[in-house]
């Protein structure tokens, strides 16, 4: 049997990479006479993604890649630039980095001429790692993504050109959350699926032997839906973006949590000191709360509001209009951060005589 055979027999359908839906419809067949090969191009009837349905697996297109692979050329070069310009504008030099898929390691030198001192690439070309190290003194260590592993995680991870080129999206989007720090920034290029139409290149120049996907930016967005995204440009039909792990809900509300508790330390404080006979403007859901969260009910002589029904919220105090205050003389404190300004505004314009208490 053939090479080109046996490599025909370790090609599956593939599911939906993106939402793993086995339901889709082929918009393109694209044959290759090297080896007798086509593409079955698909559109995912559950989420839309235009992918390759019979790709060789990841094993033997890190092979390929390994063995076969054009891209030790310079022919990204110029690109390269773009892609230096845009990581030295979002990552600190003193930031760890690893290239993926890097090549020669080209882009990394560009970073390194720069000020970016560590620095980091993996390529499964041999040769790549060998030109990588003689030419620009970059390291590269000789493996593909699946299959190396770090003890530490890197501020700045690139994929460039590469995610058109996986089989396994989520794999490896998955493995880019071990090697990726918890602020870290991941920075992805991708041809503009969106963008082919504009393209004066030859018939079906994007369906070459080794593009397998064809992403659209809200297909990425599906795709990192536990990131967000920082950054995005697309030029000609080349998708620059940068993306950074979503915070945890639940962090952020413990965050927010904290530091509500510390300003109402502050307003606690705050209200201590109050005269004991105060007249406290504003009966919304701020002064529900520090009635109960503080002194602000021992303090209170009565409310004021502009909506007369509030009287009903507080059983045992009057609530009186901004019209009646001329009947008190008690000092009075804005109970508002909302409201503030506009309350301010009414004081002044009224002349309002009283002393005005405004909480930090």
């Amino acid at each position: 049997m053939s090479n080109d055979n046996k490599m025909q027999n370790t090609i599956n359908m593939r599911l939906c990479p993106i939402c793993g839906s086995a339901i889709n419809k082929i918009i393109y067949s694209q044959n290759f006479y090297i080896g007798n090969r086509s593409h079955e191009i698909v559109v995912c009837k559950l989420c839309g993604f235009i992918y390759v349905r019979n790709a060789k697996s990841q094993k033997e297109l890190s092979t390929y890649y390994k063995d076969d692979s054009k891209y030790e050329i310079e022919r990204d070069h110029d690109l390269h630039k773009e892609y230096q310009k845009i990581i030295a504008e979002f990552v600190k030099k003193t930031d760890s980095v690893l290239d993926i898929g890097c090549s020669t390691g080209h882009l990394l030198s560009l970073l390194k001429k720069q000020g970016f001192r560590s620095l980091l690439g993996i390529d499964p070309s041999l040769q790549c790692q060998s030109i990588a190290k003689e030419k620009y003194g970059i390291k590269v260590l000789n493996t593909d993504l699946l299959n190396f592993s770090s003890h530490t995680r890197f501020h700045c991870v690139i994929l460039a050109a590469v995610l058109e080129h996986i089989e396994d999206l989520q794999a490896c989007i998955s493995k880019i959350d071990t090697l990726l720090s918890d602020r870290g920034i991941l920075f992805i290029v991708v041809p503009n699926a969106e963008a082919f139409t504009y393209t004066d290149k030859e018939p079906f120049a994007e369906f070459s032997t080794e593009h397998i996907n064809f992403f659209s930016f809200s297909h990425l967005q599906l795709l990192l839906k536990e990131y967000s995204c920082i950054f995005c440009k697309a030029d000609g039909n080349i998708l620059y973006t940068l993306w950074k792990k979503k915070i945890p809900l639940e962090e952020i509300m413990c965050k927010y949590i904290a530091g509500s508790k510390k300003k109402e330390a502050i307003i606690r404080k705050f209200i201590d000191r109050l005269p004991n006979h105060t007249l406290i403007w504003g009966v919304g859901a701020l002064t529900q709360r520090l009635m109960t969260s503080t002194n602000l009910s021992k303090k209170a002589v009565a409310f004021i509001d502009v909506d007369i029904k509030k009287n009903k919220t507080l059983p045992g105090y009057q609530v009186i209009t901004p019209n009646e205050i001329s009947l008190y003389k008690e000092p009075i404190c804005i109970c508002s951060y909302r409201f503030r300004d506009e309350i301010l505004t009414y004081i002044k314009e009224h002349k309002i005589p009283n002393k005005i208490f405004v909480l930090p």
